[in-house]
C-alpha cells in the first residue's frame, strides 16, 4: 500500500498569509496541500472536511502545529481518533 502525504495549512483571517506553513509542508514532500483562511473556532471548515473524506489507511497528515488543525483539545482528540 502506498502512502499519500497530505498537508493542511490554515490561517484565521484573509489578511494573514500561509507562506511559513506552506514552506514547512513542502519540506515533507506532500502529495497534496489543502489550505483555508478561516477561524479555527468554526466547526465547519470545508478544506479540513475534504481532507478527512480523502484519508485512507496508511495516509499521512502533516501540519505546522496542532493549533492549525484543531480548535480545542477536545477537537484535537476527536481528529486524532478519526485519523
Amino acid at each position: 500500500m502506498s502512502r499519500y502525504i497530505y498537508g493542511y495549512a490554515r490561517v484565521s483571517t484573509h489578511q494573514q498569509d500561509l507562506f511559513r506553513q506552506l514552506d514547512l509542508l513542502e519540506q515533507y514532500n506532500c502529495n497534496e496541500i489543502l489550505t483555508e483562511k478561516m477561524t479555527g473556532t468554526k466547526s465547519d471548515r470545508p478544506e479540513l472536511n475534504r481532507l478527512l473524506d480523502k484519508l485512507r489507511p496508511g495516509d499521512i497528515v502533516v501540519v505546522e502545529s496542532f493549533s492549525r488543525l484543531g480548535r480545542s483539545t477536545k477537537d484535537l482528540i476527536e481528529l486524532v481518533n478519526h485519523f
